[in-house]
């Protein structure tokens, strides 16, 4: 990870090589910019008001799936859930980067809380695909970010990809949202699989954690009442889950360059140069969870997010000066570029074209 950032938890827990690059003359030059801005230091109170305000709506959508039964009330609750487990998400993401804290116990044991107790995703799992993310940015062979099966990032990776899913693959760009919906679906059988496999360094911890909240997920449920509405529930919320989730990580790097072992760049090139910033703006900062700044956090993972925001100008300048590509965009544009890659790497398997 970026030097100024100690691995999160369950870091080496996937097996994966993590490839990470030494810092260059020009990232310490940064770095020193922004540390004499004042950038780094710890945000106590802001991160206080995030948890205190994310468990106030957290508790506010449970209650209110308890108190009403109507319908039309139920489902707009399931919708909302969703955009609540990704902001619970946000602050797992911030803990893991030693945003909020360095102590790793602390970090253990909080991360148990978010991410297997509150919104049923193994924490150890994820940190561990999160750091190599970060090691190795669109590295064609080793980002979990671009492994999926019914997903290609470039031309090349169709071979790769099992021909029954090849339809698939051929018109990605149109189904890219909609099986981005299910991701929710994929991260709970990955946290079971993580349990199960023993690659979790807290195995009996995570177990328990994410066998609770099945337990109160299904009571929560079962006190909705009508099946058909409690399946209606689920199957919204996880959906919205999963969407929410789509939509805030699909501009951060899908289309940017890719890179593999023949063509690396120093630290500060190869995280600059495979992300893309979504504009600056209240709203888009609140609804992103910060990682609208995604060049900015990749130089700075450990730096707090309401932070980030004072870092782009810095950071901005400085590519410029250096001659380095800096990529922003709105947030519309931040999904269409995205979708029009998938649908060019995916050409040759439309109109009778087909890959070796």
């Amino acid at each position: 990870m970026a030097p100024d950032a100690s691995a999160p938890i369950g870091a080496t827990s996937s097996g994966r090589t993590r490839s990470i690059l030494p810092p260059s003359p020009d990232y310490a030059e940064l770095k020193r910019r922004v540390r004499d801005a004042g950038l780094f230091e710890p945000q106590p109170r802001y991160f206080a008001l995030k948890f205190a305000s994310t468990a106030v709506l957290y508790a506010i959508n449970i209650a209110v799936v308890i108190a009403f039964d109507h319908p039309a009330v139920v489902l707009v609750a399931s919708v909302f859930l969703g955009f609540v487990f990704t902001h619970v998400g946000f602050l797992g993401h911030d803990l893991a980067h030693r945003q909020i804290t360095h102590r790793s116990r602390l970090v253990s044991s909080v991360g148990l809380i978010i991410g297997n107790l509150l919104i049923g995703v193994s924490y150890s799992w994820w940190t561990a695909k999160h750091n190599q993310h970060h090691a190795t940015p669109n590295h064609s062979e080793q980002d979990p970010d671009l492994d999926y099966p019914m997903l290609v990032f470039e031309s090349a990776s169709i071979k790769d990809r099992k021909r029954r899913f090849y339809p698939i693959i051929a018109y990605q760009a149109i189904l890219y949202l909609f099986l981005g919906s299910f991701q929710a679906f994929g991260m709970r059988a990955q946290a079971v699989a993580q349990v199960l496999s023993g690659r979790s360094p807290r195995r009996t911890a995570e177990g328990l954690a994410l066998a609770l909240h099945a337990l109160l997920y299904v009571a929560l449920l079962i006190q909705i009442g009508h099946w058909g509405l409690g399946l209606a529930f689920l199957f919204i919320h996880q959906m919205t889950f999963g969407l929410y989730n789509t939509l805030v990580f699909a501009p951060n790097h899908k289309g940017m360059p890719m890179i593999d072992e023949s063509n690396r760049m120093d630290y500060l090139r190869e995280q600059v140069l495979t992300a893309r910033n979504v504009t600056s703006h209240p709203v888009t900062d609140f609804l992103y969870g910060g990682l609208n700044y995604q060049i900015e956090h990749h130089l700075f993972p450990a730096m707090a997010r309401n932070r980030l925001s004072a870092a782009q100008p810095i950071v901005e300048a400085f590519c410029a000066e250096r001659a380095v590509d800096y990529a922003v965009t709105g947030p519309l544009r931040g999904l269409v570029e995205p979708l029009r890659h998938l649908h060019a790497v995916s050409a040759p398997l439309r109109g009778g074209a087909q890959a070796d």
